[in-house]
């Protein structure tokens, strides 16, 4: 998180020399609030240069430095602090990334983001997010987490920092446009996502997914930290807005039972994921003592949403929090002061926490050591939600056992594979690298495990014994998981020639090591129907599908019920059908990966126009032949042949004659031709 218009630069582990060509680290402005974080003065996108970095390719996996691949290079600074991304779930070439890289809020102008309109390739930095209406002018946003909606909305939450730490949240449609930010106003002052101003906000982590009960519907969820005016408690919140536009947080609720309690000036490490279903997970840790050489015993912890935010419970809770233990009474190197490599305090906890969007899941990766003075390691964890119960899995080990690792983010595929991003510092604790991990089994076995960093990296500031929260790379790096690939962002040193001495955001793309295929759409039934009927289930046929699954209707969501992984029915709207005209079907995958279909046209008609007057009979000997005009609208046509009144028989025919043999002498037949479409029949 961060205040005053200060600017970030870097640091490094305990011993290590300040590197040739570096700037010293500037402090964080205030020690009492050791999660205090700050934003760098914005860049200017005048004086952006041609990009000096492209594409690269490691074990298979892309990545890029996104600064210098938007055009920057810069000596001594970090502006790849605490990265974060998301991409469209509808068109994940449509991909934004968020770090510190650079804020004007304090002047009035607006805050940077990077886009990336083809999957990564190329990027831009946008000083596209303004400041919410009504706020005092700060250097914020302070901390900032993003995530793009199952409906095309980017959704954004952002830690402001005045006399005060709040949290304020905001969406857009084009992210690069500062007019398509919005932000719900309250006589003309922003609404707040998180508590009154008394209250002392903190790292706020959005996502978004269905509403359970109705999938239609997007609930947008940021759980943050409440703490007391020390900072030296804290409980763990969820404020949610269950299908609002724009965003209005109408929900907000505990996810622990105990209120506020001890954490030693560290963050409890909250995050959150929202499954295929609507249910709303979280993880976070508690404190249960100190240890020496700045290692703390912690308990993590997960717990559950089923109603969209209102409450949280788990019905077999074995902790006084009300939530469900991961892992009990463990080591971990963490909290103020504790800085690894010497140059980066882990206040933001080692945890991270992702849902399987086929099975509904959850996925938790934490970090612990064996001992008080072993190396730290990281976890890979299932809990599976079980009519109230949480049962928690077997952990794995997935970080290397001759490195420290942390920071971790977590992604899971449709297909089930979970990648694990995170950092890992060499046994002398003198150079860092960012690792890749790829399981198709639950970390029993390691399907891939990529080093990013084309070789390790030492810092390019020195450490700063005097700042205890001094920290180059920031308290969390993300993951995401969208269609059948894993698209991840971490800070490391910059790839220019100046920029080496500096911190830059990277982004990688990571393709399924195993099979993943997404959901296919064959068919809807009914393809047609008739303008102006009522609302109806549309059935959708193909592969692939699983609970959770979207229905659209011409890109809009419609609540979806699942029949199996080869049938869906969605619930169309009388409004969709009322006009004649070829609307497009397709099917989101489930949250939150998502995967989008191909599309099929589904045919709102009008009632056919009659054959009229244009009917013709020809006899020859035993048969009669009937011809009449093409009818506008119809997709088929009946001839009722009548020996009496009321006697008729009704073939169907699907072109404009119709021919059939027939020996009744004295006999008065009558034919008659009908226009056919959705709507019925037009004599």
């Amino acid at each position: 998180m961060c205040t005053a218009i200060v600017f970030l630069l870097g640091l490094f582990g305990p011993g290590l020399a300040l590197s040739e060509g570096s700037t010293p680290y500037v402090a964080d402005p205030d020690q009492d609030r050791p999660t205090l974080h700050v934003q760098p003065p914005a860049l200017k996108p005048a004086d952006a240069g041609p990009p000096t970095s492209t594409f690269a390719t490691i074990n298979g996996i892309y990545y890029i430095d996104v600064l210098a691949a938007a055009g920057y290079d810069v000596a001594g600074e970090d502006r790849g602090n605490e990265p974060a991304i998301t991409a469209n779930p509808l068109d994940p070439d449509q991909i934004v990334l968020t770090s510190f890289s650079g804020s004007d809020w304090g002047g009035g102008g607006n805050s940077s983001i990077f886009y990336s309109g083809d999957g990564g390739v190329t990027w831009s930095y946008s000083l596209s997010v303004p400041p919410p209406p009504g706020a005092p002018l700060t250097g914020c946003p302070c901390d900032q987490t993003m995530d793009w909606g199952r409906d095309g909305v980017l959704f954004g939450t952002f830690l402001h920092v005045a006399s005060d730490f709040v949290v304020y949240s905001a969406q857009a449609t084009v992210p690069t446009d500062p007019s398509s930010w919005v932000y719900r106003t309250e006589s003309g002052a922003a609404q707040k996502t998180s508590l009154p101003a008394f209250i002392y906000s903190d790292q706020p982590w959005l996502m978004s997914g269905p509403l359970p009960g109705d999938n239609s519907r997007t609930n947008v969820c940021v759980v943050y930290d409440n703490f007391d005016f020390a900072f030296g408690f804290s409980e763990m919140r969820a404020a949610d807005s269950p299908g609002y536009s724009p965003l209005d947080f109408t929900r907000d609720a505990p996810t622990n039972v105990d209120g506020q309690t001890q954490n030693a000036s560290m963050n409890p490490g909250n995050r959150l994921a929202i499954g295929p279903d609507g249910k709303i997970w979280n993880v976070f840790q508690r404190l249960v003592s100190l240890q020496s050489g700045g290692v703390k015993e912690l308990t993590y912890l997960v717990t559950v949403s089923t109603d969209g935010g209102q409450t949280w419970s788990v019905a077999n809770s074995d902790h006084a929090s009300g939530a469900k233990i991961v892992a009990a009474n463990v080591y971990s190197f963490q909290g103020n002061g504790s800085k690894i490599g010497g140059v980066n305090a882990l206040l933001g906890g080692v945890d991270a926490i992702t849902v399987d969007p086929s099975t509904g899941n959850a996925w938790i990766v934490y970090g612990t050591r064996s001992t008080v003075t072993a190396g730290d390691r990281l976890y890979l964890v299932s809990v599976t939600y079980d009519a109230g119960n949480l049962i928690v899995g077997t952990p794995r080990l997935i970080s290397p056992t001759t490195m420290h690792s942390y920071l971790p983010a977590v992604a899971v595929l449709p297909s089930g594979e979970v990648g694990v991003l995170f950092l890992s510092l060499s046994a002398t604790l003198t150079n860092f690298s960012w690792r890749f991990v790829q399981t198709t089994d639950g970390g029993l076995t390691l399907a891939k495990n990529t080093n990013l960093s084309t070789s390790s990296f030492s810092s390019p500031f020195a450490s700063n014994p005097a700042q205890s929260n001094q920290r180059i790379f920031g308290d969390y790096i993300q993951l995401r998981a969208v269609g059948c690939n894993f698209y991840g962002t971490y800070p490391a040193r910059g790839s220019g020639t100046m920029s080496v001495n500096s911190i830059d955001p990277y982004f990688m793309n990571a393709p399924a090591v195993g099979p993943c295929s997404l959901p296919a759409l064959t068919g809807i039934n009914p393809s047609e129907v008739c303008a102006g009927s009522p609302g109806f289930d549309l059935t959708l046929d193909g592969t692939g599908f699983s609970n959770g699954a979207n229905g659209r209707i011409q890109g809009a969501l419609r609540r979806t019920t699942f029949q199996g992984p080869a049938q869906v029915t969605a619930s169309i709207q009388a409004s969709d059908i009322a006009t004649p005209g070829v609307l497009n079907v397709d099917l989101l995958g489930a949250a939150p990966a998502g995967g989008l279909t191909t599309s099929l046209p589904l045919a709102i008609e009008s009632p056919a126009a009659s054959p009229g007057s244009s009917l013709r009979l020809s006899k020859g000997p035993g048969t009669v032949l009937l011809d009449w005009a093409l009818s506008a609208g119809a997709t088929s046509y009946n001839v009722r042949r009548c020996a009496s009144p009321g006697s008729c028989t009704i073939p169907v025919v699907a072109a404009n004659t119709y021919q059939e043999a027939i020996d009744l002498p004295g006999t008065l037949t009558t034919y008659v031709a009908e226009s056919l479409n959705s709507c019925g029949a037009v004599p």
